[in-house]
């Protein structure tokens, strides 16, 4: 009877193709397609995508594609068929009667070991005796605690003898008073007048208050008063005319310069000459 194989092997020759012409067509290996002709069952896929194969194979050479099915099936069947009828005859094996013996001497072995270390750890489980003290040795004991009880307590009342005795002549002299520092006068308000004899800016800071600027022209005047402090920071020093409480003040600095003034300090060093 024709094979799969030999029956695509010849459509393929009849039709004058080769194996790699029919494996770029079918996108299948060269070596399946060899497999396939050659029937070399060992090589082959399994039974469902090898009828895939066969298919492409048969169409691409141009041979009846139920034929071909027809011969893989019959041929599938007969091979499942001497499969199934070379498991029946084969014969059922047995274990021989010796098989069992080296396991029955390991679990044997394993017994008496188990045996062996539980009675063995059995008898060191066994609790040890505490024998109790003497009486010399509970006398001796009690003695030495009751000396050394006796030493603490003299140390102990020796120690605050000392401290009482290193303490008693700081009690006995009175504390040195040291007198508290005279805490400096404030300074009163006053209140201080600018007159402007040419253009001027002045930035003024009062006590705790914010400070801010003015500007004055020439024969204009500007007073502020203060509680603590000013501090004065003039523009043109030379274009101004200060008076501290209506006291008129020295010049603070030539026409043009930029001078701080601190009151009532700078009082004393703008005073006029007497």
């Amino acid at each position: 009877m024709e094979t799969v194989g030999q029956f695509l092997k010849a459509g393929r020759i009849q039709s004058n193709k080769s194996l790699d012409e029919i494996a770029c067509a079918t996108k299948i290996r060269k070596g399946l397609l060899e497999a396939i002709e050659e029937d070399r069952q060992e090589l082959l896929p399994p039974r469902i995508y090898l009828r895939g194969m066969i298919k492409l194979f048969a169409e691409e050479v141009g041979v009846d594609i139920n034929e071909v099915l027809d011969k893989f099936e019959a041929v599938s069947h007969d091979k499942a068929g001497v499969e199934k009828s070379r498991d029946a005859k084969k014969p059922l094996q047995t274990s021989a009667p010796g098989t069992y013996i080296p396991l029955l001497l390991i679990i044997g072995i394993a017994f008496l070991v188990y045996f062996f270390l539980t009675n063995k750890i059995g008898v060191q489980d066994e609790p040890s005796r505490v024998t109790a003290p003497s009486e010399k040795v509970v006398a001796r004991a009690s003695t030495s605690v009751s000396v050394t009880t006796t030493t603490t307590a003299t140390e102990t009342a020796q120690q605050d003898k000392n401290v009482t005795s290193s303490t008693s002549p700081a009690a006995a002299s009175p504390p040195t008073s040291i007198p508290a520092p005279a805490s400096p006068q404030p300074a009163g308000p006053f209140t201080i007048r600018f007159e402007a004899q040419a253009l001027t800016w002045i930035r003024i800071q009062a006590d705790q208050e914010k400070h801010f600027d003015i500007l004055l022209q020439a024969n204009e005047s500007y007073k502020h008063s203060a509680a603590r402090t000013m501090n004065v920071r003039l523009g043109n020093a030379g274009g101004v005319t200060i008076y501290v409480n209506d006291k008129l003040l020295a010049k603070a600095g030539k026409s043009g310069e930029v001078v701080n003034l601190q009151f009532p300090d700078a009082t004393q060093q703008l005073q006029q000459p007497q």
